[in-house]
């Protein structure tokens, strides 16, 4: 059996710089790269966190997910659900992002975990 360490998850965004602005405002992911992949047609970053990165593409050909796949509560479609998050103190994590104006779309009624939206509509969960 060969290790397994997960490197990134890449993410299409209709607006890059502000993606970039949102995931480094209130999760404090820096760029590592910015339009670094020759012959793409569009932008590209590299967003780092700690080991983790978050790949960002931009481009005119983006399709936008409908709306009814974003917002309807228990819709199940094909790709990634949510991007989950540990952090060390969920609750202390939750106030920070209330703090931030982040909206809580969903608390687990155990406490042990949140879900937010980017500010692209992804679903990104925290949990301790």
């Amino acid at each position: 059996m060969f290790p397994l360490k997960p490197h990134h998850v890449a993410i299409n965004v209709p607006d890059i710089d502000a993606t970039i602005a949102w995931y480094g405002d209130i999760l404090g992911f820096t760029v590592e790269k910015r339009d670094f992949i020759k012959g793409f047609r569009g932008r590209n970053a590299l967003l780092k966190h700690g080991d983790f990165r978050i790949e960002l593409f931009q481009n005119e050909k983006i399709i936008p997910r409908p709306e009814e796949q974003i917002s309807a509560p228990g819709t199940v479609m094909l790709g990634f659900r949510q991007l989950a998050f540990t952090v060390e103190d969920r609750q202390k994590f939750t106030e920070m992002l209330e703090r931030k104006g982040v909206d809580i779309t969903v608390r687990r009624p155990d406490g042990t975990a949140v879900f937010i939206r980017d500010n692209s509509g992804n679903v990104l969960e925290f949990m301790a």
